[in-house]
């Protein structure tokens, strides 16, 4: 389980209402999902600078609801970890900007 207290993620907020759980163990739900890096960079750099974990959990949700998996909490929660950790990520890497201001 990774460890996203850092991450000031709030788990009460209703918009992170699929987390169902703050430990899972990620590995049995990764097989079920295939995440675009490509698609999620240029959706965070279109509309999700500033606020990861809202701009993950809106992708993650859409994501679900257009395949009709809203009921499988686990692997919303699995792709929205894996999706703020590899932003934040990015981000420290210097490969994503951390605000709008970041922006070339």
């Amino acid at each position: 389980m990774h460890n996203l207290s850092h991450y000031e993620i709030n788990y009460d907020v209703d918009r992170f209402s699929f987390i169902k759980t703050k430990k899972i163990n990620m590995d049995d739900y990764r097989g079920n999902y295939v995440l675009d890096w490509k698609e999620i960079c240029n959706e965070y750099v279109c509309v999700g600078i500033g606020n990861v974990p809202h701009f993950a959990s809106q992708y993650v949700f859409a994501k679900a609801l257009n395949s009709g998996r809203t009921s499988e909490r686990e692997e919303m929660q699995t792709m929205y970890i894996e999706i703020i950790t590899r932003v934040h990520e990015m981000i420290a890497l210097g490969e994503l900007p951390k605000t709008i201001n970041d922006v070339a």
